[in-house]
C-alpha cells in the first residue's frame, strides 16, 4: 500500500520475496524506487498524478511492466493499482504478480508455433489439420494444394470426406472417430484429387489441440507408384513373362493355402494334372 505521495505504507511477506526488500527497508520509501527501473519512475509518477486528478481508470486496470529486484535484475510483472479514499487522505493498493514463468512459456510457445508453422508450410508432403468433431479442414499446406489440385479456400470449405472416393466415405468416418484414432502411423488410405484421380496414400496422424479445437494433424504421402511397383513385382514373380499365365510359384502358393484349408476342415483335396502335348515347342 502507498499514500498519495507514493510512499510505501504496507509491504507484505510476498513483496519481500518478490522484490528482495525487507519490510523495514521498504516502508516509507517511494514505490517506484523499490520496484521499477529508474527509466520508468517518471511514468509511474504521472500515473499517480492522473489518479489524484480523478483519473482512477488509468490505474484500476492490469498492465504488464518490467520490475526491478533489489539485487538489480529486471523481471516482468503484472501490476494493478487501486485508489481508495480514507479519512487521512487518498491511498493506493498495488497488487503485483511475477509473470516470469508465464512469459517464458509464451516465448516457448511462440517459438514452438513458429517451428511448427515452418515445418507445416514447407513440408514437401501434403499436410492438413481437420476438426475432429466436424471433420472440416482447418489448415492445409502448399504441398496439399499442389498435389490435390484444390485451392486453399476450396480446401477450407470442405470436409475430409469430400476428398475420399464415394465408396470409402463410410469406412473413413468410422476410422477417424473410432478406437486408436488419436495416433495413426503407416495407415493406407485412398483419396481423390480434384481431377478425379484416385490415389493411394500412407497416413500419419496425431490428435492435438489447435486454437482451442480438438484437431488431427495429418501427413499424407502418395504411395500410388510404390504400390503399383510392388504389385507388378509380385505379378512378375507369380506369372510367366511371355504368356502372363500363372507359373509354378503361384500354383505352389495356391496349393499350400488349399491344403491348409482342407486340413482345418477335414476335407479332401483333388489336384488334376493336364498334359498338353508339344507345349514346350509352342
Amino acid at each position: 500500500a502507498i499514500d498519495e505521495n507514493g510512499l510505501v505504507t504496507e509491504w507484505n511477506a510476498q513483496a519481500e520475496r518478490t522484490f528482495g526488500w525487507e519490510r523495514s527497508d521498504a516502508t516509507g520509501r517511494l514505490l517506484e524506487e523499490l520496484i521499477f527501473p529508474p527509466s520508468d519512475w517518471e511514468a509511474h509518477r504521472r500515473r499517480l498524478e492522473r489518479s489524484g486528478a480523478g483519473g482512477e481508470g488509468a490505474l484500476a486496470r492490469r498492465r504488464e511492466l518490467l520490475a526491478r529486484h533489489h539485487d538489480g535484475h529486471d523481471f516482468p510483472v503484472e501490476l494493478a493499482i487501486w485508489p481508495t479514499s480514507t479519512p487521512s487522505g487518498r491511498r493506493f493498493h498495488a497488487f503485483v504478480h511475477d509473470i516470469t514463468e508465464r512469459k517464458r512459456a509464451e516465448v516457448a510457445m511462440r517459438d514452438s508455433e513458429a517451428s511448427f508453422r515452418l515445418l507445416f508450410e514447407r513440408n514437401p508432403h501434403p499436410m492438413w489439420l481437420y476438426d475432429v468433431e466436424t471433420l472440416a479442414f482447418i489448415e492445409v499446406n502448399d504441398a496439399a494444394v499442389d498435389h490435390y489440385g484444390y485451392s486453399r479456400d476450396q480446401f477450407l470449405a470442405m470436409r475430409i470426406a469430400d476428398i475420399s472416393p464415394t465408396e470409402d466415405v463410410g469406412a473413413l468416418a468410422e476410422a477417424v472417430t473410432g478406437p486408436g484414432a488419436e495416433v495413426r502411423r503407416g495407415v493406407l488410405w485412398r483419396y481423390q484429387t480434384k481431377a478425379g484421380d484416385v490415389i493411394d496414400v500412407e497416413i500419419v496422424s496425431h490428435r492435438l489441440n489447435f486454437k482451442g479445437r480438438e484437431s488431427s494433424l495429418v501427413l499424407a504421402q502418395d504411395v500410388t507408384e510404390r504400390l503399383r511397383a510392388e504389385r507388378d513385382l509380385v505379378h512378375q514373380a507369380m506369372h510367366d513373362a511371355l504368356t502372363g499365365l500363372p507359373n509354378r510359384h503361384l500354383l505352389s502358393d495356391r496349393l499350400t493355402h488349399a491344403l491348409a484349408r482342407a486340413t482345418r476342415g477335414s476335407e479332401g483335396l483333388a489336384v488334376i494334372y493336364v498334359d498338353l502335348d508339344r507345349f514346350k515347342l509352342i
